[in-house]
């Protein structure tokens, strides 16, 4: 697969089994048999995408309800399977109630600097691989860097980034003073990032009349006179605080928040008929 194309699986077809109701003592039934045979023939053990062994990321067994539910999900492109199966003695003549449902996973396709590449599809991609974030669009990675600053610092932020912004991109909106916050997306993982750039956002920060900065780049790090620049503004009290974030530290950042845990699957499990 083109590793600038991201395959979404968030959408579904549900593939419901027959409700079949079993008298005991009635001999073998033909309908309960195609109900087995119904699971087993839906139930995959490869990828039907990328043909890869699927992994089983969630089982819950029948317990007291009679609900088993088992997840399958392709480690490689995420395509994905939920199980429900419901087997339950029910009524006054001992029967046995079975009925299901399968999810399928439905690909769409994206390409990675699409700027209409939506949030979440762009999260699931994150989870399953960061260098992603060298092909995203510019304005992308300033969305994503607001939704993951919004969870991380508990607090709203706003995204201010268009030509004429001065340098600015987000701000962060807290209780004593706004933070104001640039993202450089470079498009290589070996990028360094310059003291020319910590020195043009100090600037901008300084027009701005705000006492707080964070720099965001996916560069591998800062080089050393780039942090002794920002550390230089805040002896001299040019800035209360000016934070450096580089690729390393934003991922650190995302896990923290957790933002790219939300599986496409996660919301069915609670879910019956």
């Amino acid at each position: 697969m083109d590793s600038g194309i991201i395959l979404d699986f968030a959408e579904n077809r549900r593939v419901n089994a027959p409700y079949v109701v079993v008298e005991d003592g009635c001999g073998p039934d033909a309908q309960s048999h195609a109900n087995i045979e119904f699971f087993k023939t839906q139930l995959v053990d490869k990828c039907i995408f990328c043909h890869a062994s699927l992994s089983q990321p969630y089982y819950r067994p029948p317990g007291g309800l009679g609900v088993e539910t088992i997840v399958q999900e392709c480690p490689n492109c995420g395509w994905w399977q939920l199980k429900q199966e419901f087997s339950s003695p029910g009524g006054c003549m001992d029967e046995v109630v079975s009925k299901g449902f399968f999810l399928n996973g439905i690909v769409r396709r994206f390409d990675a600097s699409d700027k209409q590449l939506p949030l979440n599809v762009l999260l699931q991609e994150v989870n399953k691989r960061k260098d992603i974030l060298y092909r995203i669009a510019p304005k992308k990675m300033e969305e994503l860097v607001a939704h993951v600053f919004s969870q991380f610092y508990s607090t709203e932020v706003i995204h201010c980034g268009q030509s004429h912004d001065g340098g600015v991109d987000l701000i962060l909106v807290a209780a004593d003073e706004p933070t104001l916050v640039q993202v450089k997306r470079r498009e290589t993982p070996s990028h360094v990032e310059a003291v020319s750039t910590v020195r043009e956002f100090l600037g901008a920060v300084m027009l701005n009349s705000s006492q707080q900065a964070i720099l965001v780049s996916t560069a591998d790090h800062f080089s050393r006179e780039a942090s002794e620049a920002a550390l230089k503004a805040e002896d001299l009290s040019l800035l209360n605080r000016f934070e450096l974030v580089d690729f390393k530290r934003f991922v650190q950042m995302l896990h923290a928040t957790g933002s790219e845990d939300n599986k496409p699957w996660a919301k069915f499990l609670n879910s019956y008929w």
